[in-house]
């Protein structure tokens, strides 16, 4: 029985162990599994990354260079491509990507090697986008693309605006597009040259904004419209002992604020304070010197500007005298005359200036300015000779009473000019009269002394400045310089008509203008209308019986011998006018003896005398300001006796002093119409006038 039960509980036991080992077993073999996996993962990333770390992926085109570890610069490493069509590799370890692929980049040094696995795809497709814009001049802008495109006039808004803060709110009429190449296109603004200020012309300093919305990458783009110029020159002058309060800046054009500015060549005693944009020079000069003031900056471009002063310090020993532009291009066959002024600084402040050795005929010294004359007149006085195109070198000196002298030389290269002619036509081909022609160029280097030659159209039978005669009304001509490509416009009555980038050869230029004008012809009986008419503005719009006017309304007058003439019409072509009239409205009233009338500045009183005799006119007037009584007639003013104002010297003070009251005599006619007027610098001042008759004695 002890066995059977031992025997039972071996077995128990045997079977509780077995029931207890099994799940045992299966926790120790699950947790030893992942340990493994953990290793082998550990393993497969290890070569994973060590994978990743020698495999490239380029683009077609593009460059990678390849570096070896742990190697000397000495070391010599030899490089080779498995698929050269697929990458390259050059001396120097320098992968270039050929075509899509994959090839080996194996790099040798020693008994060792390393391998590249290099992938190389197709480029990608360049999506086309504004690239940058750039403003050419005031009604052309360029539009740079990132990738090739076909586009339209319509695709393009071009907006503009005058504070960088602010927004791009207006926008430009475009009119044209050009298409440059398949990335470059040139916008053409549709600017009205009959108007003087065009809105839609880009002014310099304004911000231009592009946008293209038919591109499928970057729509738009923005710039500053900077017309940039040379440095001009510009000078520094002072006397020993002055105290200085100066700024000095750039006269260059550049884009937003300024950075890096910089400083240095400033005169002995001064301080310079950076402010803005400019330096502000404080101190007193202490050495008389002649030197170069250098000033530095970068724009927000990354535009470097430098400006240099010359510097010239006197004192009452030291004298410096120098000309600001010499080297000039002067016309030597115009009607005109160039200065050349001579600056004098230190000595006793009293100069004499001479031209030693001069005997040109056409040069002189003028108080302080050397001239040069365009032409002189030959020995009867009836032709003139002009200036010989050439080379001028001209010695100067300046003396002091103290008996300094310096001495220079002006360098002048007068050339010939040529003549650009043509007529300037209203909208039915009637020649204008008086209308003004310009001619203008950019003057970036400071080559020419003038930037603008200036012309008008003659009237029927006018002799030109040049001895032309017999002129047809709307003929012009100018002297201009030549070889140079010029923008000209004619005007007038706010009607401009412009002919751009002319260029004018040696042998001179024809340019014709046609203005969107029309002839209105005047009448009024058989009056003489040779006066100056103005519109309800008060604006000139021309003289005598012809006018040439704009489409529109108007309503004109003018006054000849106190008589005034008035009309209201339309203009939409040619047409004649018939006028009113009646005295003009600047007569205030009638005058009578001994009765004061109030009559307020600018206006007239008339006055017709019943005798022959002297007459006393008085009137009130301030003693701050100038006034003056005038008294005229219908022809005119009549003689100085008839004008007298409050104006009086004091030898006293040794000044002009006003009078608080104006007493004059004058002699007048019976029957005769005389108007008398309160003339005064203040338009809103009303005067006091008492006119009376003299007694007679017998």
């Amino acid at each position: 029985m002890r066995k059977v039960t031992k025997q039972v509980m071996a077995v128990g036991i045997a079977i509780a162990l077995a029931a207890t080992s099994v799940p045992m077993t299966t926790q120790t073999v699950s947790a030893a599994k992942k340990t493994a996996a953990k290793k082998a993962g550990k393993k497969s990333s290890k070569k994973s990354s060590k994978k990743s770390k020698n495999t490239i992926s380029l683009k077609v085109g593009s460059k990678k260079k390849l570096k070896v570890k742990g190697v000397s610069k000495k070391t010599k490493i030899k490089w080779k491509s498995s698929k050269k069509k697929v990458a390259a590799v050059s001396k120097k370890g320098v992968v270039k990507a050929k075509k899509a692929g994959t090839t080996k980049i194996t790099a040798k040094y020693g008994k060792k090697k390393k391998v590249w696995t290099v992938k190389v795809t197709k480029k990608t497709a360049k999506k086309a986008g504004v690239a940058s814009v750039a403003v050419l001049d005031g009604k052309t802008v360029r539009v740079n693309l990132t990738a090739a495109k076909a586009l339209k006039a319509s695709n393009f808004v071009v907006r503009k605006k005058a504070d960088g803060s602010g927004q791009f709110a207006y926008a430009l009429r475009v009119a044209s597009v050009t298409k440059l190449s398949s990335k470059v296109y040139e916008v053409s603004l549709a600017t009205d040259d009959n108007i003087p200020y065009d809105i839609n012309y880009i002014e310099d300093g304004d911000y231009v904004q592009v946008t293209v919305s038919a591109l499928p990458g970057n729509k738009s783009g923005q710039t500053q419209y900077c017309y940039t110029k040379n440095a001009e020159a510009r000078y520094f002058t002072g006397v020993v002992g002055d105290k200085i309060e100066r700024s000095v800046g750039f006269s260059q054009s550049h884009t937003g604020y300024l950075n890096s500015m910089k400083i240095t060549g400033v005169p002995n005693g001064l301080t310079a304070k950076m402010q803005g944009d400019y330096f502000k020079l404080e101190g007193t000069l202490k050495t008389a010197k002649a030197s170069i003031m250098t000033l530095t900056a970068k724009d927000e471009k990354g535009k470097k500007l430098v400006q240099k002063y010359s510097c010239y310090v006197g004192s009452s020993s030291v004298m410096y005298s120098y000309i600001e532009a010499g080297g000039r291009v002067i016309l030597a066959n115009d009607n005109s005359s160039e200065y050349f002024e001579v600056y004098t600084v230190g000595g006793s402040g009293a100069y004499t200036y001479t031209l030693p050795s001069n005997t040109n005929k056409y040069i002189s010294f003028n108080s302080g300015d050397i001239v040069f004359d365009s032409y002189r007149y030959d020995d009867k006085g009836d032709k003139k000779i002009y200036l010989p195109a050439r080379n001028y070198s001209v010695a100067y000196q300046v003396k002091d009473t103290k008996g300094h002298i310096n001495k220079g030389t002006l360098a002048v290269n007068a050339v010939n000019g040529v003549k650009v002619s043509g007529r300037v036509l209203a909208a039915d081909g009637t020649g204008i009269d008086n209308a003004t022609v310009v001619a203008s160029f950019k003057n970036d280097n400071n080559k020419y002394y003038r930037n603008a030659c200036y012309g008008y159209s003659y009237s029927n039978g006018d002799t030109d400045s040049y001895g032309n005669a017999k002129m047809k009304s709307g003929d012009y001509n100018m002297i201009v310089y030549p070889s140079v490509r010029y923008n000209f416009y004619a005007s007038k009555n706010d009607v401009r008509h412009t002919v751009s980038s002319k260029h004018v050869g040696k042998n001179g230029a024809t340019v014709n203008f046609k203005l969107a004008l029309y002839k209105v012809l005047l009448s009024c009986g058989s009056d003489d209308l040779t006066c100056s008419w103005y519109d309800s503005d008060r604006d000139y719009i021309g003289y005598g019986k012809t006018l040439f006017l704009k489409k529109g309304t108007y309503s004109i007058n003018a006054t000849k011998n106190f008589v005034e003439y008035k009309a209201t019409f339309g203009v939409g072509g040619n047409r004649t006018v018939k006028l009113t009239k009646g005295e003009s409205s600047k007569v205030y009233g009638s005058l009578s003896l001994d009765n004061t009338v109030s009559v307020p500045a600018g206006n007239y009183m008339k006055f017709i005398p019943a005798e022959t005799g002297n007459y006393t006119i008085t009137m009130d007037s301030s003693d701050q300001e100038y006034t003056s009584i005038n008294v005229y007639t219908m022809d005119d003013l009549i003689t100085t006796a008839f004008s007298k104002s409050n104006q009086i010297y004091d030898n006293t003070t040794n000044s002009w002093v006003y009078e608080k009251n104006i007493t004059m005599n004058v002699a007048l006619t019976a029957g005769r119409a005389y108007y008398i007027q309160n003339y005064c610098n203040s338009d809103d001042r009303t005067a006091s006038l008492t006119i009376s008759k003299e007694d007679t004695e017998e």
